[in-house]
């Protein structure tokens, strides 16, 4: 089992903070045990809380203009930033050319990335040869395992013994994942 938090992350999300193709990025900005979130980056709100911009609650998580500055502020924080985390979630899931930019930059500045889109960055030839070189890692989370790692079913959910529920949609905005959140009951 990992240990957790794996690193110290800043998301990217630029032009699409608070809106539905920065769901990744809300998701992480309102809860993730898988990494310390040191900052957002959307120029659109630069200087802001992104907890108080998604939900008028303070999250101690800053957003800032660009990854220059982001970094430059982790570096002064005691925590670097060891993680680049695409946070966008866009229509077809593609990576925009400007993020393109922006994940070379990360992976140049010694960052390894984590990216949830269609497109596999671990596949892409320039990429991988920027990450071999600044020795990062690229993970397409979205990227199913290798066929001979994949298994048939086995039954073990018969073991599980509390209650399951099917969270079917048809697409990826439909809210799944808020359906089946347990906010902690104060």
């Amino acid at each position: 089992m990992n240990e957790l938090p794996e690193g110290n992350a800043i998301i990217y999300c630029e032009g699409a903070f608070n809106t539905t193709n920065g769901k990744t990025a809300h998701g992480l900005v309102r809860f993730t045990d898988r990494y310390r979130v040191l900052s957002v980056i959307d120029s659109r709100y630069a200087g802001q809380d992104a907890g108080e911009v998604l939900d008028g609650k303070a999250s101690q998580i800053p957003i800032f203009k660009s990854l220059d500055q982001a970094l430059q502020q982790s570096g002064s924080s005691g925590l670097p930033a060891t993680h680049f985390v695409v946070g966008l979630a866009p229509d077809g899931g593609r990576l925009p050319a400007s993020a393109r930019m922006d994940v070379g930059r990360a992976i140049s500045f010694g960052l390894n990335v984590d990216c949830g889109l269609h497109d596999y960055l671990s596949e892409d030839p320039e990429m991988m040869s920027l990450a071999v070189k600044y020795g990062v890692k690229i993970r397409d989370i979205r990227k199913p395992p290798p066929i001979e790692e994949l298994h048939f079913f086995s039954g073990e959910i018969e073991a599980v013994r509390s209650l399951k529920i099917a969270v079917l949609g048809t697409d990826s905005a439909i809210g799944k994942r808020w359906s089946t959140i347990s906010w902690p009951v104060k």
